[in-house]
């Protein structure tokens, strides 16, 4: 499992371009975590970091739409609907005074069996981890981080005091 922090991270200048995007909490019966190995290329957030499966949302896609797309693009195979639950949305402005995007994340159940049958089109590896070592991970992509932190600690976020 590759952990370092690449030359591609640290110094690419290319432009990128924030769009409004889904990932997938992808979770087994024992609660462990499927995490993508991004690639290790310039043009792209957070290169050779660990992170959820999901991307941009087409322009005519509604987020559980482009979710399943992405999905079966990255992974090849397909959720049912009955798999999916809605988790957390977050919002994001990269610059003071400019737009920002949302990232909305989603709760997928997969079984052992179809874990097996996952091909990865895209990003260096998969892999699951437990709560501990995902948390643990030096290059987390930190929207992701956060979001899988939240979901592992929900039973304890009150907004009543």
């Amino acid at each position: 499992m590759r952990q370092e922090v690449t030359k591609t991270f640290l110094n690419d200048n290319s432009n990128i371009y924030p769009k409004d995007a889904v990932a997938a909490l992808i979770l087994d019966s024992k609660e462990n975590i499927l995490l993508q190995l991004r690639d290790d290329k310039t043009g792209i957030f957070f290169p050779n970091h660990w992170g959820f499966f999901g991307g941009a949302i087409d322009e005519d896609e509604n987020p559980k739409d482009s979710l399943f797309r992405e999905l079966e693009e990255e992974l090849s195979i397909s959720f049912n609907m009955s798999e999916v639950t809605d988790f957390i949305t977050s919002e994001i402005c990269f610059k003071p005074g400019e737009a920002s995007v949302k990232r909305y994340f989603f709760l997928v159940r997969i079984c052992e069996d179809l874990i097996k049958e996952i091909e990865v089109s895209e990003g260096q590896e998969a892999d699951l981890f437990n709560c501990t070592d995902s948390l643990k991970l030096p290059n987390f992509v930190p929207y992701d981080r956060f979001a899988l932190w939240s979901y592992y600690n929900q039973h304890r976020i009150s907004f009543e005091q």
